[in-house]
């Protein structure tokens, strides 16, 4: 959880779907930086916090150890500019590092970044995102268990929602799932 108006840090502490504890963590009270996905970007299984300074475009990963930050490490890349905005992290590509999900906001292109742990490789088009604006996207997470995170998405208007599968070749199939009521706001 994130306090946006004073940048406080808090943590759910969970064991299943049961609460266990709020545990609170050093604040960023530049209110430019946010929290856009959390995933293992240094195979510790510990899970690390993916930012982005929205005024400067910077990106950054904490290192976490449990609920403490281990370290910061900034995104070195020549191309996160104003037109990239970052959907999530997920392991796109098989290798256990997470990878960052991005938007090209110009074209509706969807990419990610092929990390290697907080390095940069290279970037790699997924697909074009859904044309219909009513299509937003929800998260990242292995819905086919093959070891690589698919794309999780929802309509706004008729409540469908569907996924990208993602294999060892990167984007696979589209599979439209079941629609919900449009109370319910999906997130995985």
């Amino acid at each position: 959880w994130r306090n946006t108006a004073n940048g406080d840090i808090g943590i759910w502490l969970m064991n299943g779907s049961q609460f266990q504890e709020a545990v609170s963590i050093v604040p960023v009270s530049d209110l430019n930086w946010k929290i856009h996905g959390t995933g293992d970007f240094n195979r510790d299984q510990q899970t690390d916090l993916l930012w982005r300074n929205d005024s400067t475009g910077e990106n950054a990963v904490w290192l976490m150890n449990g609920t403490e930050p281990n370290r910061g490490v900034l995104i070195q890349s020549e191309l996160a500019n104003s037109k990239w905005k970052i959907l999530g992290a997920g392991d796109f590509d098989g290798d256990k590092n997470a990878d960052v999900l991005w938007l090209d906001t110009e074209n509706q292109n969807v990419y990610y970044w092929r990390m290697a742990g907080t390095d940069y490789i290279e970037s790699v088009f997924v697909n074009n995102a859904p044309l219909d604006d009513t299509w937003k996207f929800q998260g990242v997470m292995d819905f086919d268990k093959n070891g690589y995170d698919d794309i999780f998405w929802s309509n706004t208007v008729d409540g469908k929602t569907g996924m990208w599968m993602m294999n060892e070749n990167g984007y696979d199939r589209p599979v439209i799932a079941e629609s919900v009521d449009l109370s319910w706001e999906g997130h995985a």
